[in-house]
């Protein structure tokens, strides 16, 4: 045993009958290599994407709401000065955002995809700055009668309340 290949013309291979219709195609159509195909009079049409009233509006929500997120998590982390500046820097975006929004109706797909996620967190932030007054409410009112727990036990007064 070799390890050549066997000789063969490379004539033996080759096909010379007319292609034949594969089974499933319609009459008329014939399994033609890619360059016998005859050029195509009509070009692909790119179908531009466009995006409604409707949505714009959305994004532009979107948009708004993200900003209020971040300009109050700079409140809450005690940057009150930059959660001002970034007020004044997102009224501007706002008034612009329309005009770039009609204009790529990917950006508004894009932004109201990203919307979806962004509500979850709104709602979770939303919740978790309403009950962050309340917490400190909560903890100077329990400071207080905690005092006043402590003042009444040296006077040999009662307690106030639980603490």
């Amino acid at each position: 045993m070799t390890d050549e290949a066997p000789s063969t013309p490379s004539s033996a291979f080759q096909w010379s009958a007319p292609a034949k219709r594969a089974p499933g195609r319609p009459k008329g159509s014939r399994n033609r290599p890619k360059e016998d195909a005859p050029p195509s009079s009509a070009k692909p049409s790119a179908a531009k994407p466009t995006a409604t009233q409707a949505e714009i509006k959305q994004a532009l929500a979107t948009l708004e709401s993200l900003y209020g997120m971040l300009g109050t998590g700079l409140l809450l982390t005690g940057h009150p000065m930059t959660a001002t500046a970034w007020a004044d820097q997102a009224e501007k975006l706002t008034k612009t955002n329309e005009d770039y929004l009609k204009a790529s109706p990917r950006l508004v797909k894009m932004i109201n995809s990203t919307g979806e996620v962004s509500g979850v967190f709104g709602f979770i932030a939303a919740h978790a700055a309403a009950a962050l007054p309340v917490g400190a409410v909560f903890m100077m009112e329990r400071a207080s009668k905690a005092a006043q727990n402590e003042e009444a036990q040296t006077n040999g007064g009662s307690r106030v309340g639980i603490v």
